[in-house]
């Protein structure tokens, strides 16, 4: 019998439990049964080490302890003291209020331990034994933002700070000891850190242990977790609950009965292995509980290798049936055969004994081993594999960063890999201490490109990948990327983001394609972590030549070589639509053009498609399904897309016993990295521990090699249990696929390409006649720190770049920007979208892009225009009202359309209908732009993971509100002009955002100056009167949009192009002196912006906002440090 099982690792997981056994338990019991956990190499150990563990540390029953009531941000410090005198262990837990842990700031400040003679000693200077805090680390004597700790008007100089849910546990018994003192009261101040900016909630504990009662049922669900198999029959043969057992010092009788139970299943074959039973009950071991847990896993495999016995024979059956079509295995065909005859006489005998049965079976494994590896396609004797244990935060795209990686032996060659595989550690002594992930195999099988962390650097925020070369025959390696050939130029100048390279493949021009966060920005949903996107570029093997292919506005991963020549990549984006569902897979041409949708971009199972490898000699592609908040890791399939582009009927299960993470479920097993040898056949890494997800991590040996086959073959090739192995590949020469010249002009005339529309009427959906397109230019999120943006939370920044009419025959041509990603909407007769592409395209300089129309079925898109397209290319008309850098801003474009027809109604005197539309600030945009959106049905917004999964005609934006209407149709006598209306109009279909950027200081934040203000009053005054005068500040300064301000315009005469509205004391043109003198006090009644953005940072040094000020630093070192010999 084979088992995998990864060995004991220094690290805790921390998963999820309880899905496995159906318990629903909170999430407190999870972290403190995660704390009692004790995983072992064994499914005994662990039992007995847990028990232990949860039997010591439980709580004395006459100790006292405290939990207090709901604490708000809002509220002051609440001093707390607690009788600790018959305490061994001190657990000081924060758990969240009722409201989720955002902003649970939980703060120990001022923690004294008391002794008996009343000497205090700060709690601050004493180390936990362990520690588990629900977001950032445990910080000491400082908040969540680094700075003293502050519970609401009351400071303090020392404390804990450990963000809720959170568990810090001291061993007191220890620390008295070595202190040689009896400590009998903890005193301190408990509450939210002012770092929670005065928001969430904690409730906080002090206890003396763990409840062994309500934590016996999470321990068992996380041995079962881990021990699936043998904690399910323990339970079932047990005969009472589980946790009774953990609850006993010692519970020989339901050890027995478990025993008992799985010998009685076994008969009438169970003889010699109840004999040897009662010698280990006569023989009395030193340990008999592991003894007879040993003995309970011993009869379980028995049994489950007999119960499986009729599957291992008809897959060995299977197996001839394949192989002797393709060689002569008369001879295993005939040996398999005589076992199975073998076995059935054995079964239909009464006194054959379960052990030779089992061992029979297990024979028929071997030559079904033997069997398989005859295969003509596995002719290779080495294999490449990377080892490391698995990233230390599972999430699709945290996964890949150096900080979130530990070493490893890193590239390894398994020679003799069917037999007996010998690992050759290539780096060894060649590069420092690091990680070696993602390798390709040059076309003659001779090089290998792989992505490389060093490790050493102390500061392991600074720990990045680049791409590094190794010479198998020179026995060689160098680097490729970030040498002194590599400018490591960040996007538009931006240097917000460390440059990692990651995922290279060689392309068949000799160049090289791999992803990297060189584009320098953030998907939008990740809070303030850090986790950058990375996009596809391309590069030469030099490291010159670097050059952008994708200008996607999220992650991409794992480009990979078609047979066609072409890329095929993994996209993710999330343009107002959910941001977990759809990562699907992509195709582009090596030079960046002809971008395609390949499979899945509108599939919500699976989850994520990623890892795609042309499968040798057929149509088809492998990837895995895989999750959103977890590893590269899920269940093997195939795609055809011959069978069309989305849903289950492309798809071939080759894993069908793995559930596609996160959409189907959670079950145990899961692989990653398929390299495909046929279509039958595949080399993949696997482990059979539940995949973790994010907040959990999988252990360091979790990993194996294992070879599997459509037939149900599941082949151990090699497993090192202290250390993971991941993306297995033969060594030997491939086919190389054609090379693909480029299609883009050496030397493009302009930053610009060229899109042709045949028909926008050709659509899945019915259209009304489409008069325009409007061109929207997509802005990406620079920094992992972001201000609010837009009513739908995570919202991504967009600009209007303007509009191009449509032809009476549906077609329309225009040039746009090149390298940037742009949406396209459809416009009806009074420039209103109709349907909106939620996703995005982009264009090379120079490129040629052609589509059929609007939401066409996407296999009858035309191939790369070469050439440009007969239609004549109209220029694109720019939008309505001012014009400025960056995305579209309600306060610089909307507001002023506001304040010239509405506020009279709605805000100064008073409120029509209860609307106030002013432009006075509040809850971080203005009045106007809340009041429009709470109103029910007035505007209609695509909220965050609440949209419909494609776009329909009239779903959102200005047609599916009631607003534009209401506008078009003119209200009490006001009209609006077109360019008014189009203003609105913009606004709502791009989904009513605020802000028309990403910066923390952004012009909308510049603050009134008081000795300005009073100078612009007294001159209003003066000119228009008191009551003008003493109206709000924002009802007559707009600071987003200063040459539009009430102020300036009202009196401003129509002529002129104001608004003419303030009679008494008008301006007849701007070139009035006293106009000119009027615009210099709006200027200055504004403080100046006390920071400007620099490299796409907020440049505020110690007092960074955008939390990637750091990374200027960080590349000036890197690039003084590879200029040292």
């Amino acid at each position: 019998m084979t088992h995998f099982r990864p060995a004991l690792s220094p690290r805790v997981v921390l998963a999820a439990v309880g899905a496995l056994c159906g318990l629903v338990l909170s999430h407190a019991q999870q972290l403190e049964a995660t704390t009692c956990y004790q995983l072992r190499d064994s499914w005994p150990a662990t039992m007995l080490a847990t028990r232990r563990r949860l039997h010591e540390m439980a709580a004395p029953e006459a100790a006292a302890s405290f939990t207090s009531p709901v604490v708000l941000g809002k509220d002051q410090a609440l001093a707390i003291e607690v009788d600790i005198s018959a305490y061994k262990q001190l657990w000081l837990i924060a758990d969240d209020g009722g409201d989720n842990i955002n902003c649970d700031h939980a703060a120990w400040c001022d923690p004294m331990l008391i002794d008996s003679d009343g000497k205090a000693l700060p709690l601050s200077q004493c180390r936990p034994t362990q520690v588990k805090v629900g977001w950032q680390r445990l910080r000491i004597n400082e908040d969540g933002d680094g700075k003293p700790l502050q519970i609401g008007d009351k400071s303090f100089t020392t404390g804990l700070f450990a963000h809720a849910e959170s568990r810090l546990f001291f061993d007191l018994q220890a620390l008295e000891k070595e202190q040689g003192r009896d400590f009998v009261k903890l005193q301190a101040w408990v509450g939210i850190a002012l770092s929670g900016r005065r928001m969430g909630s904690c409730r906080f504990r002090v206890l003396p242990g763990l409840d062994r009662a309500s934590l016996a049922g999470p321990l068992w669900a996380l041995i079962e977790r881990d021990f699936n198999e043998e904690c399910k029959a323990f339970s079932k043969a047990g005969g009472k609950p589980p946790r009774e057992w953990l609850l006993a010092e010692d519970n020989p009788a339901m050890e027995e009965q478990a025993i008992n139970s799985l010998l009685d299943g076994l008969k009438p074959h169970d003889q010699s292995l109840r004999a040897a039973f009662a010698k280990l009950k006569n023989d009395r071991v030193d340990d008999m509980p592991a003894a007879r847990l040993a003995f309970f896993q011993r009869c379980l495999d028995v049994s489950k290798t007999i119960s499986q016995a009729d599957e291992v024979f008809a897959l060995a059956e299977r197996s001839v049936a394949m192989l002797e079509k393709l060689r002569d295995v008369s001879e295993l065909s005939k040996a398999i055969a005589e076992l199975q005859q073998r076995y059935t006489a054995m079964r239909a005998q009464a006194d054959s004994d379960a052990l030779a049965i089992a061992k029979l079976v297990d024979h028929c494994r071997a030559l079904r081993r033997q069997l398989i590896m005859l295969h003509p396609a596995l002719d290779f004797t080495d294999i490449i594999i990377t080892q490391s244990p698995p990233p230390d935060y599972s999430h699709m795209c945290d996964q890949y960063l150096g900080r979130r990686r530990r070493p490893g032996p890193g590239l390894v060659l398994l020679r003799n890999w069917k037999t007996a595989p010998e690992p050759q550690y290539l780096l060894k002594d060649k590069l420092p201490p690091g990680v070696a992930t993602h390798p390709d195999i040059s076309y003659d099988g001779k090089r290998v490109l792989f992505s490389y962390c060093d490790s050493s650097h102390p500061n392991r925020e600074r720990h990045r990948f680049l791409i590094y070369e190794y010479d198998l025959e020179k026995q060689q390696v160098r680097q490729v990327t970030g040498t002194p050939q590599d400018d490591m130029a960040g996007a538009e100048g931006r240097r917000t983001v460390l440059i990692e390279d990651f995922d290279p493949c060689y392309l068949p021009d000799g160049d090289m394609a791999f992803i990297s966060t060189r584009s320098q920005n953030f998907g939008r949903c990740h809070g303030s972590r850090y986790t950058p996107a990375y996009l596809v570029y391309r590069g030469k093997l030099d490291g010159s030549g670097i050059r952008q292919l994708s200008f996607g506005e999220a992650n991409e991963w794992e480009p990979s070589v078609l047979h066609d020549g072409r890329l095929i990549y993994t996209r993710w984006d999330y343009i107002n639509r959910h941001d977990t569902i759809y990562q699907g897979l992509w195709t582009m041409r090596p030079d960046g053009t002809g971008t395609a949708h390949y499979y899945g971009s509108y599939t919500r199972n699976p989850c994520m498609t990623s890892e795609a490898l042309a499968i040798p000699g057929s149509p088809l592609v492998v990837c895995t399904a895989m999750a959103h908040h977890s590893y590269t890791a899920g269940s093997v399939i195939l795609v055809d897309v011959r069978q069309g582009q989305d849903g289950d009927a492309p798809l071939t299960r080759v894993t069908p016993e793995v559930p596609f993470p996160e959409t189907e479920g959670r079950g145990a097993g899961v692989f990653s990295g398929p390299f495909p040898i046929t279509e039958d056949l595949f080399l993949a890494a696997y482990t059979r521990d539940p995949l973790a997800f994010e907040g959990s991590v999988q252990r360091d040996g979790a990993y194996g090699i294992y070879l599997i086959d459509r037939l149900g073959g599941r082949e151990l090739i090699y497993h090192d249990p202290s250390v993971s192995s991941f993306t297995p590949i033969p060594v030997r020469p491939r086919p190389k696929p054609p090379i693909l010249a480029s299609v883009l002009p050496e030397n493009p005339s302009s930053n610009e390409g060229t899109l042709f529309v045949q028909d926008v009427h050709v659509s899945t959906e019915s259209l009304p006649r489409i008069h325009s397109l409007r061109i929207n230019r997509i802005y990406l999120q620079p920094t992992r720190g972001k201000p609010a943006l837009s009513r739908a939370n995570n919202e991504i920044i967009k600009g209007i770049l303007g509009t191009v009419a449509v032809n009476d025959d549906g077609a329309a041509a225009f040039q746009a920007p090149a390298g940037v990603p742009l949406q396209l909407q459809a416009l009806d007769e009074n420039g209103m979208a109709v349907l909106t592409m939620r996703s995005f395209i982009y264009l090379q300089a120079g490129e040629n892009l052609s589509c059929v129309g609007c939401h066409e079925h996407r296999l009858s898109a035309p191939p790369q225009a070469i050439t440009r397209s007969n239609a004549a290319l109209r220029p694109i008309q720019p939008p309505p009202g001012p014009q400025y850098p960056g995305g579209f801003s309600y306060a610089r474009s909307v507001q002023p359309v506001f304040d010239r027809h509405c506020i009279s109604c709605h805000g100064l005197q008073h409120k029509a209908g209860n609307m106030d539309l002013t432009g006075i600030p509040e809850h971080a945009y203005n009045r106007s732009h809340n009041a429009l959106v709470a109103k029910e049905g007035l505007v209609k917004i695509a909220y965050r993971n609440r949209e419909s999964a494609s776009s329909v005609p009239d779903d959102y934006f200005a047609r599916a509100g009631k607003l534009a209407a209401f506008l078009l149709k003119g209200h009490k006598g006001v009209k609006l002009s077109p360019d008014e209306f189009g203003r609105v109009v913009g606004w709502l279909d791009l989904n009513a955002q605020y802000y028309g950027d990403y910066s923390h200081n952004r012009p909308e934040l510049r603050q009134p100056d008081p000795d300005g203000e009073k100078a612009l009053r007294a001159a209003l005054a003066r000119r228009f009167g008191d009551d003008i005068a003493k109206q709000p500040f924002h009802c007559l300064v707009n600071p987003a949009n200063i040459a539009e301000s009430r102020a300036l315009m009202a009196p401003l005469a129509l002529a002129a192009g104001g608004w003419g509205q303030w009679q008494q004391g008008a301006f007849a043109g701007k070139d009035d002196p006293e106009f000119t003198a009027l615009q210099a006090l709006v200027e200055k009644s504004l403080r100046p912006l006390p920071w400007q953005d620099s490299q796409g940072t907020c440049n505020r040094g110690k007092d960074c906002r955008c939390g990637c000020c750091w990374v200027k630093d960080a590349e000036k070192e890197f690039r003084e440090a590879r200029q040292k010999p």
